[in-house]
């Protein structure tokens, strides 16, 4: 990485610059630390990641982040670490080659997905490694020791892990929507309290002003998604990568339409699985309550501009 040679040749100050700390005593404490990451990276045999984890300071994630930030690619010469919201976006708008949009949120999903397996992988081939002692890439075991070895150890690192990433997986994929209407020039704001959604969007020009809820799920609607919008004020409307079409069959819609929610935003394929009667329901307005999310952007500009009547037929 010759751009991560030159970086670690700066100086502390101008490395702690180059991440966006200033030029005082901050920036060269960040940008020291910065350049011990650098070196310990370019000096890597090829093949090899450097391990880091998550149980690491305040500080020393701020460091990693703004490296990740600034240098995308280095993610894949680590482990262990999964970078802040801002971090992860910034590698998945190099990687998809421009910024998340309403028409690329489904892929900028599956980007983010495929980077959290990246950083998981080495972890998990580790933890194999060292409980079950085998260096060699092939561990044979028989039935009794691997069911052992799948309701012990591996139980208890996957619980740790599925707890960390589900909690990520929300902060994420809400990063991912706040971009979206960052794209479509929507201001929005994050809320989370009692009564309100993930985000907020206002219509101030209507009489009176209308404040939109919008309520940021992951791919499994179940209930989650029921209960979200029961909690939420109208108006109020629920964004998701939702992969299963399933969830949303006659039934569940006219639960889903009972709690007031003017619009449902699913990913391409999962809206076009729908069965034809449920994708043809409609909205107390009079529009359709499932939309792909490439509508997600413009829907939400228009309800900047005149409030819950832009949920009604087009």
């Amino acid at each position: 990485m010759p751009a991560l040679v030159k970086f670690a040749a700066l100086s502390d100050v101008e490395a702690g610059a180059l991440m966006g700390f200033g030029n005082g005593r901050k920036a060269a404490n960040r940008g020291r630390s910065a350049k011990v990451v650098a070196k310990e990276i370019s000096a890597l045999p090829v093949g090899q990641l450097l391990e880091l984890h998550d149980e690491r300071s305040g500080t020393e994630k701020e460091v990693l982040d703004a490296l990740f930030t600034i240098f995308p690619d280095l993610i894949t010469a680590t482990e262990g670490y999964l970078p802040r919201t801002d971090a992860v976006i910034a590698i998945i708008t190099h990687r998809l080659g421009h910024g998340v949009t309403s028409s690329n949120l489904a892929q900028a999903n599956e980007c983010c997905s495929t980077l959290v397996r990246e950083v998981m992988g080495p972890k998990l081939r580790r933890f194999i490694r060292e409980t079950l002692g085998n260096e060699s890439g092939f561990v044979p075991l028989n039935e009794g020791e691997l069911v052992e070895f799948l309701t012990g150890p591996y139980a208890q690192f996957a619980k740790s892990a599925s707890s960390s990433l589900v909690s990520r997986a929300g902060s994420l994929n809400e990063g991912l929507v706040r971009e979206a209407l960052k794209a479509a020039n929507v201001p929005a704001t994050k809320t989370g309290g009692e009564g309100n959604a993930d985000v907020q969007i206002l219509a101030g020009s209507t009489n009176p002003p209308q404040t939109l809820n919008v309520e940021i799920k992951s791919y499994g609607a179940r209930e989650r998604l029921l209960r979200g919008l029961h909690d939420c004020n109208p108006p109020k409307v629920g964004v998701g990568f939702f992969n299963r079409a399933s969830e949303f069959n006659g039934g569940r819609t006219t639960l889903l339409l009972g709690t007031k929610a003017s619009a449902i935003y699913l990913p391409e394929a999962t809206f076009d699985a729908l069965e034809d009667t449920t994708r043809e329901r409609q909205n107390a307005q009079g529009g359709l309550f499932y939309r792909p999310l490439a509508m997600f952007g413009a829907d939400m500009a228009e309800f900047s501009r005149v409030g819950v009547k832009a949920f009604g037929a087009i």
